[in-house]
């Protein structure tokens, strides 16, 4: 019986880990199709609380997890860790860069472009756990 809760718990885990990867992936859509800075951070404003809250309930479904395996620590497991602290801190760097952004068209043009970088690293991370 915990077996199988286990199994159900991982599952859930690794879906809403999928969930991000699809949020992330949207993101780098909407970076390389539009060019119009104000339709890609209208596209981003919205999805940002959306990968916030699924970034939560990922944590929260890791430590569910590393909770049921009696905290047993593997490997992968502080990699998903360092992955979430990364992607959480620089998500704030880039939320506090778009102070600036939205007042220089050269700013807008190395925000986009750190943007880019930023999501194709989360998507290769997140891809690379699940």
């Amino acid at each position: 019986m915990e077996a199988l809760a286990l199994q159900h718990a991982i599952l859930f885990h690794k879906f809403i880990g999928w969930i991000l990867a699809i949020i992330i992936l949207i993101n780098l859509i909407s970076l390389f199709i539009f060019k119009d800075f104000s339709k890609i951070h209208k596209i981003m404003w919205f999805l940002t609380p959306l990968f916030f809250g699924f970034l939560g309930v990922a944590g929260l479904s890791g430590i569910s997890v590393l909770a049921m395996m009696k905290f047993n620590m593997t490997m992968i497991v502080y990699v998903m860790i360092l992955v979430n602290i990364l992607i959480i801190a620089t998500e704030i760097y880039r939320i506090k860069k778009l102070r600036y952004t939205r007042k220089n068209k050269h700013f807008q043009n190395k925000y986009i472009s750190i943007s880019k970088i930023l999501y194709i690293l989360y998507f290769i991370c997140i891809l690379f756990i699940i």
